[in-house]
């Protein structure tokens, strides 16, 4: 997750760049991707019989032109001088013949994308692969649904502040639950048969709960036990700190009064921001890293400050929408490769305030 000042925030999130395995300034202008588009689309037609050929070259066009305009934007036209994009291009002009929605063009367009960002890596590339040809096929409730579920558990807040970050989560999902979304066991079947998902039946297992998994997974930070002001405690911390020449800024506890914790939602954050602001000495990391998990306990959740937690996610309407509908998921549900790329490339269709990291 990133703010709309296009902050990085998040587990996982990357700093924008274009990388894989496509070479991507090669020259290409906007003419020649719109040749070599009509190029493969022509063998494709072939296909069709006279009636479909005119609705389905319409078709092709109109998402040829809406994916050539992203790719120039972007400066990854280079990408269709690559043969292997261009085999995975025919694959998204038959979806794009296929199918009457147009929201499929930008979604095989986002696919197309992700496959320039991440195509290095052959496991994302192959679910990528299966993704594009499963576009025209997967119903639209049932996609939402994936995406709601594969974003609650993938993206999660980068700011120290309680408010600040749930805030920002209810702005995500405001944007990706504009839609009913779906209920009972329907929408989690189809996914099933199309590959997206697989569904533990038969009583083999449920989803975690919303109130254990949610918080723990995105927001453990906020639940560390921090540090009692004017102890002992705290008298020492500071003292080792200025021992090792280090200097580590912690913020009123909110959910523990009296207490104060580091603005960090994870571990991983807090290594994170140590990697791209490095202590001076690698002792005053290790001290410092020391402190902040054995000292202020970063990674360790006080369970009894899941609730007020929780409260607080309650104050905002699509955070608990979100926690009502996962509650409702009737199954256990693991979602596959080719799910998680569908879904985040559906993510970032809908994320028009850019608060979804960029893809590497």
């Amino acid at each position: 997750m990133r703010e709309q000042q296009r902050q990085t925030a998040g587990e996982g999130a990357q700093q924008l760049q274009v990388s894989g395995d496509l070479i991507i300034n090669t020259g290409v202008t906007e003419e020649r991707a719109a040749e070599i588009a009509r190029g493969i689309a022509r063998s494709e037609m072939e296909r069709f019989s006279s009636e479909a050929n005119e609705l389905g070259t319409q078709r092709i066009s109109d998402f040829s032109d809406r994916l050539i305009e992203e790719f120039s934007a972007k400066a990854q036209l280079g990408a269709f001088a690559d043969p292997a994009f261009q085999v995975l291009l025919r694959k998204a002009q038959a979806g794009a013949a296929s199918t009457d929605r147009e929201t499929d063009y930008d979604l095989l367009v986002a696919l197309l994308d992700d496959r320039v960002k991440r195509g290095s890596d052959r496991h994302i590339r192959a679910g990528l692969d299966q993704a594009v040809q499963m576009v025209d096929h997967v119903d639209g409730e049932a996609l939402l649904g994936l995406t709601v579920l594969q974003a609650a558990q993938q993206f999660g807040p980068l700011h120290g502040q309680i408010d600040r970050g749930l805030d920002l989560m209810d702005n995500l999902f405001e944007q990706l639950m504009q839609d009913s979304l779906p209920e009972d066991m329907p929408w989690l079947d189809h996914l099933d048969v199309l590959g997206a998902v697989r569904v533990m039946h038969l009583g083999l297992g449920t989803l975690k709960p919303f109130d254990e998994y949610y918080p723990d997974a995105h927001f453990i930070g906020y639940l560390s036990p921090g540090i009692e002001v004017g102890s002992d405690q705290e008298s020492r911390v500071a003292e080792e700190l200025a021992a090792a020449s280090v200097r580590m800024e912690s913020i009123d506890h909110e959910l523990r009064p009296g207490f104060r914790r580091l603005p960090f939602v994870t571990v991983r954050h807090f290594d994170r921001v140590v990697e791209k602001f490095p202590f001076q000495s690698t002792i005053g990391a290790e001290v410092a890293r020391r402190i902040a998990v054995e000292e202020y306990g970063l990674g360790t959740a006080m369970p009894e400050l899941r609730e007020p937690l929780i409260q607080k996610l309650e104050e905002r309407p699509n955070l608990q929408r979100l926690r009502a509908w996962w509650n409702s998921i009737p199954t256990g549900v693991q979602i596959t490769a080719v799910g998680r790329v569908l879904a985040t490339a559906n993510a970032k269709r809908l994320d028009k305030r850019g608060l979804l990291p960029p893809l590497d």
